[in-house]
């Protein structure tokens, strides 16, 4: 949480800039992929050239099937299904670039499911996106007046949720990765800081698999 995958103009501290202490053989560990500086959870690194190449394909053709965890405010409904919702990039009425629901935008696919509740004022809820459109997690859950904790961006005042900290409650849990000639590999990243607390608060707990249902 709260840091950059990349560098940008106001942007020192990011984690390409610290690849280089792990650099083996000559060899700099790549960024196959993003995660926004506000999400949390795992990041997938290519170890050597000829791997980074192999990832980042697999991440451009939607190839890794990636698991999201998220506390909503308010819950779901229904408790679990799949949002079809095209997104595109546009200014808001404070003039800032915001992602949003546009029909004539690309299509954005996120399957989700209520793993917990807390009453109905907040929801453990697990995610799919199906596609990589910039922010379409977040713009999705907003779109069903479920906004995710924290993240002001998309919720506004709605993303704010008494007795749990303010910062985004997204976290990248698990990747399940195909590698040529052998099994898909599966890795998972513990839940960690401010979402572990909260997690803790609300007695929530952390289930090793979840079935999906089969949305065709």
């Amino acid at each position: 949480f709260g840091l950059a995958v990349q560098g940008g103009t106001k942007t020192t501290r990011h984690l390409d800039g610290m690849l280089g202490a792990l650099e083996e053989g000559g060899e700099r560990p790549r960024l196959v992929h993003r995660l926004d500086r506000d999400t949390g959870g795992l990041m997938v690194l290519g170890r050597t050239r000829k791997s980074a190449a192999q990832l980042a394909e697999a991440f451009r053709h939607h190839d890794v099937l990636k698991t999201y965890w998220a506390l909503t405010k308010r819950v779901p409904h229904p408790p679990f299904g799949r949002i079809d919702v095209a997104i595109d990039k546009g200014k808001a009425v404070d003039g800032q670039e915001r992602v949003g629901p546009n029909r004539l935008g690309k299509r954005a696919i996120t399957d989700f499911q209520v793993v917990e509740t807390a009453a109905l004022k907040a929801a453990f809820v697990a995610l799919r996106p199906t596609t990589g459109r910039t922010h379409q997690i977040r713009v999705h859950m907003s779109a069903l007046k479920t906004p995710i904790i924290g993240d002001r961006k998309y919720g506004g005042t709605e993303a704010i949720l008494e007795g749990v900290s303010e910062k985004m409650h997204l976290f990248c849990r698990s990747m399940t990765l195909p590698l040529p000639g052998r099994k898909p590999l599966t890795i998972t990243a513990p839940l960690t800081g401010h979402m572990s607390e909260t997690w803790a608060w609300f007695g929530f707990t952390e289930p090793h698999d979840l079935e999906w249902p089969d949305h065709g």
